[in-house]
């Protein structure tokens, strides 16, 4: 056999192959997917998990490769998905989206998609098809598109059948497999098929056991065809035809029975903690040929990055900010004042429109003069801009919290899919993110709070914490008096920093001051609220300041001669957001948070103290979670003083059970009450 001979066949990936099989599935599958009857709808819920909305009947997937006489050689992802829908709240698993990936003119193609839904009608099973009306396309980022639809006639009891195929240019680049959702699956199995000169690593997640994992090698042929042509003057033509015959490596994986994964609060993203597996090129061995190693470094994909049209190549342009350079300069002194300025600058002048991507998504002239862009688009303009004014500025990717966290064990660069800018100065680098408008310099978004991002540089590549010094702060203080009638009045001041400023500012753009202000209502619906001000909405330096002048008849009960009333006036923490009594994964509260109380009430006149709360402190290794809680009396005043604060971001699922009872300690002190007796 001539390798060589083998030009038609290529690695669409911009790599030359000199040999790709065929390869097709020989085993018999333990599962399949049999016809639907009338019995399939007999029972109303899920014996194994009888609170699921939902359960996934079957679901199988297979990657193999094929070859096209046009292309060459592609890659084929087909999946089967049957699901039985089991309430109303279960109608949005009838609701899917298909990611399909593009870049550099390489794309995956979605070739096939059909589906049914089932309902037994008087007895009979019917079906309503997929009809295109209900298929439509999402422009994700530069990179990412969703093929999304939801299947006709869905009710209780329903079942849906799909079934897709996708076909990829990426030919190193196998799809992962989910084996766990938020609904529990029967059976749910992948197969990778790939001849032998293609050898893959693979990354498990997650602990579920394997009903089937196992390699095995199974036979497999192509045939070529060969054109040949002889003679001068008079040309013949021949054909002859050669069947090559290789060994295909079969990865084989089912698991059966999956628990439902529980969504529980202050988790970061489900993909980071459900069973699933991928597969990466390690590398290729064709006979006759040298080993050709496709496992990559972080340093490759930085110097892949710097590189490219659309990202490095975007960082040579500096003459689009050649006016703004100029006006800074003349106002800005020093290193720092210059980066502020910068991000200042970019941060008023350009509109995110909300998609992330690592690439621009045209020229940074074009986004420049338009005005808009992506994370990319904004982020090396502002690269660009740091640059002429002289800083130490590089680009910095990341995987935001939603995309998962980023493996600095695999790398990858599809992990990748947003962009910051940063500027180190007197040894210290900064992050800086311009996309959003009530975002101060110090200020990342909260979804790009995951973990460790990369600065890309060829000769400074480095990992840098994502997570700079800022908290979710709130500061309460409340000046309040109690009428012998028990009706509590005076003045609340909710003062917003960090993370928490942010987050009002961006809720009263959104909304408009008559919608925020009529939310805050809500939000303190016990009280008749005479007056709200809201300070320094505008000011991304300063706290954002929320003023109400209140009263209630509610917030207190009195009988006979006492009154009785809780010592925050419901403010505090009143539920303990960790419910569940085991955990499997991780807590992560995101950022620091600090969250601090200072009331006083005036007691009316010819009134004493009876009984007002025990002081406590509590605090979990490490200062990792401390509390303080302090109710003291002087005069006829009664001071209430209440600090929560969490130093540590993350804790392990051992850490829970501390955790959860030291919420529970907390709830239970900020919901006791202050008696005061009339003398």
């Amino acid at each position: 056999m001539n390798f060589q001979a083998l030009n038609f066949c290529r690695l669409l990936t911009g790599i030359s192959c000199l040999f790709m099989c065929y390869a097709s599935l020989a085993q018999v599958k333990p599962f399949t997917f049999p016809k639907i009857k009338p019995a399939d709808f007999n029972s109303g819920m899920y014996e194994k998990d009888t609170s699921a909305t939902a359960v996934i009947l079957g679901d199988q997937g297979e990657t193999y490769f094929e070859y096209n006489d046009t292309k060459g050689f592609q890659m084929v992802f087909t999946r089967h998905l049957r699901i039985r829908i089991l309430t109303k709240e279960g109608y949005g698993f009838a609701t899917l989206s298909i990611p399909l990936y593009q870049n550099k003119g390489l794309s995956e193609t979605l070739t096939q998609l059909k589906g049914y839904t089932y309902n037994l009608v008087g007895g009979k099973v019917e079906d309503d098809k997929l009809g295109g009306s209900n298929i439509f396309e999402e422009q994700i980022n530069t990179n990412w598109k969703d093929t999304k639809f939801t299947m006709p006639d869905v009710k209780t009891g329903s079942i849906i059948d799909i079934q897709y195929r996708i076909l990829s240019d990426y030919l190193s680049h196998v799809r992962e497999w989910k084996f766990q959702y938020t609904i529990p699956v029967q059976w749910s199995e992948y197969t990778v098929t790939a001849p032998e000169y293609f050898v893959f690593s693979k990354l498990t997640h997650g602990s579920l056991p394997f009903a089937v994992s196992e390699m095995t090698a199974i036979p497999g042929s192509v045939s070529l065809v060969t054109k040949n042509r002889v003679g001068t003057n008079a040309v013949s033509t021949s054909y002859e035809r050669e069947q090559i015959n290789f060994i295909q490596n079969v990865y084989h994986f089912a698991v059966k029975d999956i628990p439902a994964i529980k969504e529980e609060p202050f988790s970061p993203a489900m993909t980071n903690f459900i069973s699933k597996i991928e597969f990466q090129l390690d590398h290729t061995q064709f006979p006759g040929e040298t080993r050709k190693d496709y496992t990559t470094t972080w340093q490759d994909i930085c110097d892949q990055l710097v590189r490219d049209e659309d990202f490095g190549e975007r960082l040579q342009h500096g003459r689009i900010v050649k006016e703004a350079v100029k006006n800074i300069n003349t106002t800005a002194l020093t290193p720092f004042d210059k980066m502020n300025a910068a991000h200042d600058f970019i941060r008023k002048k350009m509109v995110w429109t909300g998609k992330f991507g690592i690439y621009t998504t045209s020229s940074l002239r074009k986004a420049f003069d338009e005005g808009i862009g992506n994370d990319a688009d904004i982020n090396l303009l502002l690269v660009v801009l740091l640059k002429e004014l002289d800083l130490d500025a590089s680009p910095v990717v990341l995987s935001t919290r939603d995309n998962g966290l980023l493996l600095e064990s695999h790398p990858v660069i599809t992990q990748l899919n947003y962009v910051l800018a940063s500027a180190s100065i007197e040894g210290k680098t900064y992050l800086l993110d311009a996309t959003g408008k009530h975002y101060p310099r110090n200020i990342l978004p909260s979804c790009c709070l995951n973990g460790n991002g990369l600065l890309v540089s060829s000769n400074d590549m480095r990992w840098i914490p994502l997570l700079n010094d800022e908290k979710q702060q709130t500061l309460t203080t409340a000046e309040m008096k109690i009428s012998p009638e028990g009706i509590i009045s005076g003045e609340l001041k909710v003062s917003h920093s960090g993370y928490s400023a942010e987050e009002v500012r961006h809720n009263y753009a959104k909304e408009g001051v008559e919608k925020y202000l009529k939310s805050l209502k809500e939000l303190h619906k016990t009280w008749k609220i005479d007056e709200i001000l809201i300070e320094n909405t505008d000011s991304l330096g300063k706290p954002v300041n929320q003023r109400f002048r209140l009263s209630s008849e509610e917030m207190s009960q009195k009988d006979g001669n006492m009154i009785y009333f809780n010592a925050l006036l419901g403010l505090g923490q009143i539920n303990n957001p960790f419910k569940a009594e085991k955990r499997e994964n991780v807590v992560d509260f995101i950022y620091p948070v600090q969250d601090t109380y200072f009331f006083t009430f005036e007691i009316p006149e010819g009134y004493m103290v009876e009984s007002i709360p025990e002081t406590v402190k509590l605090m979990l290794p490490d200062q990792a979670v401390s509390f303080r809680f302090i109710v003291s009396t002087a005069g006829n005043k009664i001071n209430v003083n209440s600090k929560l604060s969490i130093t540590k971001v993350m804790f392990t699922a051992d850490e829970y059970v501390d955790l959860r009872e030291f919420f529970t300690r907390v709830v239970a002190k900020h919901m006791q009450q202050i008696v005061i007796k009339k003398a």
